[in-house]
C-alpha cells in the first residue's frame, strides 16, 4: 500500500519551502550585500503542474524592477528535457542571446540556503499578458494574432543550430544537429517511452500501445534537426499592445522536427484560427514546407506526450514522492481528453 500511497507525513516534519516576501528579502540583500533591498509585490502565480511561478517587485541601489522567479519543485513530476531550471536556463540564454523573444534570463540559483526548496531562475519580467490557455486561445483570433504566431514559429525554426548548449540533455547533444529528422525523433520518442515505464508504478496498457504506433510511424523527413520549444502556442506567449515580449515556459525544448512545434501549434488553437494562413504564413517566414501528414503524426505524438506527462504526474502524488493533491487526479482526468483527438487522427484520412 505504502508503495502506491506513499508515506504520510505529520506537519512538523515537513519542511516549509514557501516563497515569502520576507525570505525573498533577505535573499536577494544577502546576494547583492544591499540593505536597500525592498520587495514591493510578491505574488505566486496558480496553477503550474511543473513548476512554481513567484511574480515580484524590488525596489533597492544594486537591485530594482520587475522580475519571475520560475522554481522548480523539489521533485519534478517529469525528470527529462529541461524540467530542471538548470538545465532550462542555458536554452533561454541561447535563444534570447540568438535574437529570439525568450525571456532575459538573469541567474539561476542551484545553491539557495535563504530560500530553501527547488533550485530557480530569476529572469526580467516582460511587458503583457498571455494570449490564452493550454486549451487554446481566449476568444477568437484575428490576423495580426496569427501573423505573430507564424512568424515567431518561424524564427525559432530558422535559428542556427546552437552547438554552444553542448551535451545539455539527452534531447540536446551535440550529435543530435547532424542526424536524420526521422533518427531524433525516434530517439525523443524512445526516451520519454523508458522514462515511463521505469517510473510509472502501473503504467497503462493504452499508453503502452500507443507508443508502439508512434515507434512504427515515424515520418522519413527531408531538412535538418531544430531548436524545438515542445509547448509553443498563446498560453506561453507574452504579448503586448500587439507585439511579442516574450515565449516562456521551455521545459519541454529539445532538437528535433519543426513539424513537432507545428503539430503542437494545431493541437492548440488550430480550430481558432486559419490553419492555411497560418501555414502560409509560416512558409513565408522561413518555415520549412510539412506535409499533411507529417504534422498530423506530431498532432498525435503532441496528445500521447501530455498524456504521458500526466499520468506521471499523477504517479508522483500516488508513491508519494509529491503531495500536493492537485496533483493525484491529472492522470485520470485529462486521460480521456488526451485518447478521444489521438482516436480522431488515427482516422483515415480522406483524400
Amino acid at each position: 500500500m505504502n508503495e502506491l500511497c506513499g508515506d504520510l507525513l505529520p506537519p512538523d516534519v515537513v519542511e516549509d519551502t514557501e516563497v515569502t516576501p520576507e525570505r525573498l528579502q533577505r535573499y536577494l540583500v544577502d546576494r547583492f550585500s544591499d540593505e536597500t533591498i525592498k520587495i514591493v509585490s510578491c505574488r505566486v502565480l496558480p496553477g503550474g503542474f511543473g513548476k512554481e511561478t513567484i511574480m515580484f517587485a524590488v525596489e533597492g541601489d544594486k537591485f530594482n524592477g520587475e522580475f519571475v522567479m520560475r522554481r522548480d519543485r523539489d521533485e519534478p513530476t517529469v525528470d527529462n528535457d529541461c524540467h530542471r531550471v538548470s538545465r532550462e536556463f542555458p536554452v533561454i540564454r541561447a535563444a534570447f542571446d540568438h535574437g529570439f523573444p525568450a525571456p532575459e534570463a538573469l541567474w539561476v540559483d542551484t545553491s539557495h540556503a535563504l530560500l530553501p526548496g527547488g533550485d530557480f531562475i530569476i529572469m526580467t519580467r516582460a511587458p503583457g499578458t498571455t494570449g490564452g490557455d493550454v486549451h487554446g486561445a481566449s476568444g477568437k483570433v484575428d490576423r495580426s494574432l496569427v501573423e505573430l504566431l507564424a512568424n515567431s514559429v518561424a524564427q525559432l525554426h530558422s535559428l542556427p543550430p546552437l552547438r554552444e548548449l553542448g551535451a545539455l540533455t539527452e534531447a540536446i547533444a551535440p550529435e543530435l544537429w547532424d542526424l536524420p529528422l526521422k533518427e531524433v525523433t525516434r530517439r525523443y520518442i524512445q526516451s520519454i517511452r523508458d522514462i515511463y515505464l521505469r517510473e510509472m508504478a502501473v503504467p497503462s496498457p493504452a499508453t503502452l500501445a500507443l507508443y508502439g504506433w508512434v515507434l512504427d510511424n515515424i515520418p522519413d523527413a527531408p531538412g535538418r534537426p531544430v531548436l524545438l520549444h515542445g509547448d509553443i502556442g498563446f498560453h506561453n506567449f507574452i504579448v503586448d499592445d500587439g507585439r511579442l515580449s516574450a515565449v516562456v515556459d521551455w521545459e519541454f525544448a529539445h532538437i528535433g522536427d519543426p513539424a513537432d512545434d507545428v503539430g503542437y501549434v494545431r493541437n492548440t488553437v488550430g480550430r481558432s484560427l486559419d490553419w492555411d494562413e497560418f501555414m502560409s504564413i509560416y512558409r513565408a517566414a522561413g518555415g520549412p514546407e510539412l506535409s499533411d501528414a507529417r504534422i498530423r503524426f506530431f498532432q498525435i505524438w503532441g496528445h500521447l506526450r501530455n498524456l504521458t506527462a500526466s499520468q506521471l504526474t499523477t504517479n508522483c502524488f500516488e508513491t508519494g514522492k509529491l503531495d500536493e493533491l492537485k496533483l493525484g487526479h491529472v492522470g485520470h482526468s485529462m486521460m480521456a481528453g488526451f485518447l478521444a483527438p489521438i482516436m480522431a487522427l488515427m482516422e483515415p484520412q480522406s483524400a
